[in-house]
């Protein structure tokens, strides 16, 4: 059958019960552009004048044929191909805009099409995952009466002027709010608890000052659901029934009412922040400061984004669907070259030179890009100390291929229609294959800087253990900081069996001294008394000899300093044990008062003694980067005492290979690197904690993208 007979017998016709109005531009509707509502499933599609003029001919009685002569007389130099009028019949059915007799499994499989191409999206939008929604007018009538005044002309001036006085008091104390963040790697799970709190309410408040704008200006708010923002729950608001206002400026409003909403609790949340007394308050304002200011206008302010700024831009510039038409046009443009014959795309807005629609889509997707690495970047920062980096490491790494799965299926499918009304160009395809492989080799061997993050250890350069030399309860100790001398005593225990022991020598060298002094008394006269004095004199000089051990032992249990500095606490891990007999033992600090009378071992270390001012510092670098640092590499630190001081050393000798260390998460293996610091520490304690930068030689992009990948994936088939 040819396409004449298609033409001339295919009748289109368009349902009657669909919405339409013209929003004309500047008040002229001939130039205007139409929005076709659908009462029944809430859509709503765009049409310019010309796809308007066909749409009203489709009324079931006109032919295709009759209406590419008339389309050809209305429009003076103009012709419409047939397959650009079948396509356009095609995409109207595909919407659900014409009257169609369809089976029940022709409805079906246009329903599967549908569900095909959500599931497509689903991976795509897994950082704004929207629920079903439901019809509440009652909350957005309760939020309209309570919070209504809001969008008077009156309350937006004086807003406006509050908004401008915050934003120049902020300026002010630009440098309180820079230092009042929390640097990444000091964020704690309450941290991330509250901001997900402040992200959730506020973007409450924000999609019902939506949906309240929308009812003030004559529009409808189809639904009100709960979706997910970046894993936040909160609420979202239909406010699609506003593109059908006639007034771009109404429009543009509803568009605003969030950010606007969002600004005002910005202001106030500084004024409160910077008189708050408490450090939840404080934390609390500082949150709601910096999500309602500057995410929402880097997100829902940016027109890049297709969130309240995209819409806004769309009604300046007059364009509906901007970036549908600004992707268009960019495959276009990409695929000028490659074929020898450009397809008229019929239906888009051409009040816009190219020029813009190219640049905005370039920037759209490099901004989107750019945002989305951010927020897996603090997600993975966040859950490296926890040793789940892997979790965001595989999520980053589905969404990628997400992305780059979607963009290879659009690419085939504008492959597939140019190649309906073009020949290739083959000499160009070749050429740009060359061109991308060239610059894709170019870029992954270009060699960049590259640093390793590692935790740091600040200890006294010269320590001296102080041990237990014989066992015994411990009865008091100095505390920690104390500063001693050689020789002082920092600790003493005390021992009930050498006590028991002493009175218990003490006893028989009396009864032995008073059997000296009857010997002797009776040796005149009894011959035996004279035979048995000197055995009895030897058995009282054992008893002296043992008691001066026992002396001996008991000095042992007076513990001094081998050194003069400064008393530093030893750390000893809780140890059960299942003798009930047996005294309590330590854990912990012994400087601590709980361990006051408890048992010390001989050989126990009960705390360390090292010289003030004189530190060093140690490195515990990650067992899969080893071999990345060899000696001599430059290091940059921030202690934990001095997160704005920067000191600047380079890693000296290795200390040890690879260990395990039973206090780091999920049994991480380290190993240990000198630090030679350029200038001494000058604040610090033993045993404090600080961050460090180790810059190593340059690699290339693929070697940094094979190390990450084989650190964040590890497959063993043992």
């Amino acid at each position: 059958m040819s396409n004449t007979l298609d033409l001339q017998s295919i009748r289109p016709s368009r349902r009657k019960d669909l919405d339409v109005i013209c929003r004309s531009k500047d008040g002229v509707t001939s130039d205007g552009e139409w929005v076709i509502k659908d009462p029944i499933q809430l859509n709503y599609f765009f049409l310019d004048r010309i796809q308007h003029w066909l749409f009203k001919r489709f009324d079931g009685v006109t032919t295709l044929r009759e209406t590419q002569q008339a389309f050809s007389e209305a429009f003076a130099g103009a012709n419409i191909s047939e397959q650009q009028l079948l396509n356009f019949c095609l995409r109207l059915s595909r919407d659900g805009l014409l009257s169609e007799p369809l089976s029940g499994e022709q409805l079906l499989e246009r329903k599967r099409q549908q569900n095909r191409t959500k599931l497509h999206k689903l991976p795509l939008s897994m950082l704004s995952i929207r629920l079903p929604g439901l019809n509440a007018s009652w909350i957005i009538t309760l939020a309209d009466s309570l919070f209504g005044w809001v969008f008077s002309p009156l309350s937006v001036l004086f807003a406006l002027g509050w908004i401008m006085f915050a934003a120049i008091f902020g300026v002010q104390r630009l440098d309180d709010i820079v230092w009042a963040l929390p640097s990444l790697a000091n964020i704690e799970f309450t941290d991330v608890a509250l901001l997900l709190v402040c992200v959730s309410a506020v973007k409450i408040i924000h999609e019902l000052a939506h949906a309240v704008c929308c009812r003030r200006m004559g529009a409808q708010c189809n639904e009100i659901g709960v979706m997910f923002l970046v894993f936040s729950p909160c609420l979202y608001c239909n406010v699609t029934d506003s593109w059908m206002l006639r007034s771009k400026w109404k429009r543009i409003a509803i568009s605003s009412a969030g950010i606007y909403i969002e600004l005002i609790i910005a202001s106030t949340a500084l004024l409160l922040w910077n008189y708050a007394q408490t450090d939840f308050l404080k934390s609390l304002f500082l949150n709601l400061m910096i999500v309602c200011s500057v995410s929402t206008l880097l997100v829902n302010g940016n027109p890049l984004m297709r969130y309240d700024g995209y819409f806004i831009l769309s009604d300046l510039v007059g364009v509906p669907n901007l970036g549908q038409q600004a992707r268009n046009r960019t495959w276009d443009w990409i695929a000028q070259p490659f074929f020898f014959a450009r397809q008229n795309i019929g239906g888009q807005n051409r009040s816009l030179s190219s020029a813009f629609l190219i640049m905005y889509h370039i920037a759209s997707v490099v901004y989107r890009t750019f945002i989305l690495a951010v927020i897996f970047l603090v997600f993975f920062a966040l859950l490296e100390p926890l040793g789940l980096q892997n979790i965001a490491a595989t999520v980053g790494l589905v969404y990628l291929s997400c992305l780059l799965t979607s963009f290879l299926m659009a690419f085939i499918l504008m492959i597939k229609r140019k190649n309906q009304h073009g020949r290739r160009n083959w000499a160009a395809i070749l050429t740009a294959l060359i061109v991308m492989g060239s610059i894709v080799y170019f870029v992954f061997s270009i060699k960049v800087p590259h640093s390793i993050q590692a935790s740091a250890h600040i200890e006294f350069n010269e320590v001296a253990i102080c041990t237990a030399k014989t066992s015994g309860s411990l009865v008091w100790t100095l505390q920690q900081g104390d500063k001693v001398e050689k020789g002082d005593v920092i600790a003493r225990l005390s021992n009930a069996d050498s006590q028991r022991e002493r009175t218990r020598l003490e006893n028989k060298i009396e009864l032995t001294k008073r059997r000296i002094e009857n010997l002797k008394s009776s040796s005149g006269l009894n011959p035996e008394s004279r035979i048995s004095l000197p055995s009895v004199e030897s058995e009282l000089v054992a008893w002296h000899n043992e008691l001066a051990m026992l002396d001996q032992s008991q000095k042992e249990l007076v513990i001094v300093a081998p050194i003069s500095g400064v008393v530093v606490e030893s750390i000893k891990k809780t140890s059960s044990t299942n003798d009930q007999m047996k005294m309590a033992s330590w854990s912990g600090s012994a400087l601590n008062g709980m361990n006051r009378g408890c048992s010390i071992e001989q050989g126990e270390t009960l705390c360390l003694i090292g010289k003030p001012n004189d530190w060093k510092v140690i490195l515990l670098i990650d067992e899969q980067k080893r071999d990345l640092v060899s000696g001599g590499e430059k290091v940059t630190l921030r202690t934990s005492l001095q997160r704005n001081k920067v000191y600047h050393a380079s890693v000296g000798k290795i200390l040890s290979d690879a260990m395990e260390e039973e206090e780091e998460p999920f049994g991480q293996r380290q190993f240990q690197a000198e630090v030679l610091l350029d200038d001494p520490i000058s604040i610090g304690f033993h045993g404090a904690s600080g961050k460090a930068q180790v810059t190593i030689d340059e690699q290339t992009v693929w070697e940094i993208a094979q190390r990450f990948l084989t650190e964040s994936f590890r497959f063993d088939f043992q």
